[in-house]
């Protein structure tokens, strides 16, 4: 079966009509169609296929006799994490940032939307980088495509931040507290063999 992800190379049924597939690098699950008009339509793939990272949870959550307990809390688990504002449209409940990464990551966002926010951190194994220290490129919330990290580069800035103080989420919200610096050229330091 030639599946999204390459040819599969295993399949296991989990219920008539919904098989899981693997592949050598990825997997998912294949819901035939008149099982897949029963997902609901904003979670709905209209091929069947649910990739095994994330939207595998679908299918457990619309066919939960085809999936274990645990597995079905997992499920639940990871659609108010990655999915909380579908997740919310489909079942009616309202979440809370304590119950939702992703809505906890979105509330940051929009709290450092003025602020420097980190897209990249190299620590001090990168050259340029004193030991203790992490060298973070960072670009202003508002100018960040969230969506796909797409950003004007010249919109970039460069900083080093000492290790204690960087923890992610990471933003600047006083840009005179570390050093800014200019782009480092990409490399590592050279480790002294043993003998």
């Amino acid at each position: 079966m030639y599946t999204p992800w390459g040819q599969s190379d295993g399949q296991t049924t989990l219920a008539k009509g919904i098989i899981s597939y693997t592949t050598p690098g990825h997997g998912g699950i294949h819901v035939e169609a008149e099982l897949n008009k029963l997902i609901h339509e904003v979670w709905r793939s209209d091929e069947g296929w649910y990739e095994e990272d994330c939207e595998w949870a679908k299918v457990a959550f619309h066919f939960p006799l085809a999936f274990s307990a645990k597995e079905r809390e997992s499920a639940i688990n990871t659609l108010k994490n990655w999915d909380p504002y579908k997740y919310m449209q489909v079942t009616g409940e309202t979440l809370k940032p304590e119950d939702s990464m992703y809505i906890r990551e979105d509330n940051w966002k929009r709290e450092h939307d003025n602020h420097l926010q980190v897209i990249c951190a190299c620590g001090d194994w990168h050259v340029g980088v004193p030991d203790g220290m992490v060298y973070v490129t960072m670009i202003r919330g508002n100018k960040l495509n969230h969506q796909n990290n797409h950003h004007d580069k010249s919109d970039e800035r460069y900083f080093l931040v000492p290790e204690a103080d960087y923890k992610l989420p990471f933003a600047i919200v006083d840009e005179k507290k570390y050093q800014e610096i200019k782009e480092l050229a990409w490399g590592m330091k050279e480790t002294v063999k043993s003998k």
